[in-house]
């Protein structure tokens, strides 16, 4: 049976996960915030699963491999820390997760060049 695969899948690490406007203050990243810390009714309109729980909703709806995306940051730094996070979860479960590398032009040719060395490593 041919199963499914989530091709756009946003995953944060916990200490995001625990205070995503807390943590987007923090490190710089208010466009973030202002993205996916909005409420409605007076919730947020964006879960933050952990990558155990993302695993559970993927069986559930029988999705065979979720390929994970960064996103648009503010600083190369958060790009840096969100691929590490990323190669974790592929070490974990290579067979369920694959994902893109985020870099950020503002590093700088040769900081390109390290971050995406680094991230196919």
């Amino acid at each position: 049976m041919l199963r499914a695969i989530d091709a756009h899948v946003h995953l944060y690490p916990p200490e995001v996960n625990g205070d995503p406007l807390g943590w987007a203050e923090a490190h710089g990243e208010r466009h973030w915030a202002l993205l996916c810390g909005r409420q409605r009714a007076g919730r947020p309109v964006q879960t933050f699963p952990e990558v155990n729980d993302l695993l559970v909703a993927m069986d559930a709806a029988d999705i065979e491999r979720a390929v994970l995306l960064g996103w648009y940051w503010e600083r190369p730094a958060t790009g840096a820390s969100q691929n590490r996070f990323y190669g974790e979860c592929l070490r974990a479960h290579p067979d369920r997760l694959s994902a893109f590398a985020t870099i950020h032009p503002a590093a700088g040719w040769e900081g390109l060049r390290a971050e995406m060395q680094r991230a196919r490593d």
